[in-house]
């Protein structure tokens, strides 16, 4: 009886332990897309950031004076896409997209920004 008993305890000890709830937690991450429409104003750049780090990541120019450069447009989508098909396998989920058009009236150029916001839940330890 007192086998029985000490082995029924076990068991509900053992349960309890394995289905308890683990604590999580957010983190957040942004990756910031700007790109320049114009070589005058400089460089397209994408910047990750996570747990208060940054990555800066050069991008290619997506016009000249005239024309938007469709090759430079495409090698920038494959660059967005694999830094987020990287973090997806990590666990990160895509929570929002924020795009955003900095226009300067008084020049011919645009500064193109799109910001992705990534979210993590991560286990938290227990002390």
């Amino acid at each position: 009886m007192k086998k029985t008993l000490l082995i029924f305890s076990f068991t509900l000890i053992v349960m309890r332990t394995s289905f308890a709830q683990q604590k999580t937690e957010t983190k957040f991450m942004a990756i910031t897309i700007i790109e320049s429409t114009s070589q005058m104003v400089g460089k397209s750049t994408m910047i990750i950031t996570k747990d208060s780090t940054q990555e800066e990541i050069p991008l290619n120019i997506i016009s000249n004076w005239i024309t938007l450069n469709y090759k430079n447009i495409k090698a920038n989508e494959s660059q967005l896409v694999q830094t987020l098909n990287t973090y997806a396998s990590q666990g990160w989920k895509l929570l929002v997209t924020l795009p955003a058009d900095l226009n300067n009236h008084s020049k011919s150029s645009d500064i193109l920004i799109t910001r992705y916001l990534l979210t993590k839940e991560v286990e938290v330890s227990k002390q």
